[in-house]
């Protein structure tokens, strides 16, 4: 038998030990810097408002009614539509969270009124608290399901992406 040993630098070995944690901590910076900015700006695309209200507007309840047309209608009017003031489509905001090994694509709308105009939560990409029906007639979050899907598709591209390019830049360094 013929054998020859070829050495391996040491360092080699001490570099790729450190490698996971510095690609780890990269790439979470890559993911608040490249990823969520590209999304949310998705997310602005995709999310809009939709047509004029459909009227009769149907109330959720005769209380919501009452409501409506004590704060929202200018006295001695007999009534209208709401001015619309585009902070609802304004106010939905995403980030990326990792919780050990579930990690989430989190999308949100910072308004309280989001909740009877949309229906929330979105379980599953399927609704399942009641919408208020003036809102559904109108169209409110009409194509919402088609623009999580795509939001959900195109952000699990873009990290995997930004992985790989971390990983080929630590390794190159």
């Amino acid at each position: 038998m013929f054998q020859i040993n070829l050495g391996i630098p040491p360092v080699l070995f001490r570099s790729l030990r450190g490698l996971y944690p510095r690609v780890v901590r990269r790439l979470n910076q890559k993911l608040n810097t490249q990823v969520q900015p590209a999304l949310q700006q998705d997310l602005a695309d995709l999310v809009e408002e939709p047509g004029p209200v459909e009227h009769p507007f149907e109330f959720g309840t005769p209380k919501s009614r009452r409501w409506y047309f004590a704060n929202m209608v200018p006295k001695g009017s007999k009534g209208g539509s709401y001015r619309r003031t585009h902070a609802l489509i304004k106010a939905w905001r995403l980030k990326i969270t990792r919780q050990s090994d579930k990690s989430y694509i989190v999308v949100y709308n910072e308004r309280d009124e989001a909740r009877y105009v949309y229906g929330l939560p979105f379980v599953g990409l399927h609704l399942f608290q009641r919408q208020i029906p003036g809102h559904t007639h109108t169209g409110w979050g009409k194509e919402m399901k088609v623009a999580m899907a795509l939001i959900q598709e195109h952000g699990v591209e873009l990290i995997r992406e930004a992985y790989q390019q971390t990983l080929q830049e630590e390794i190159r360094s």
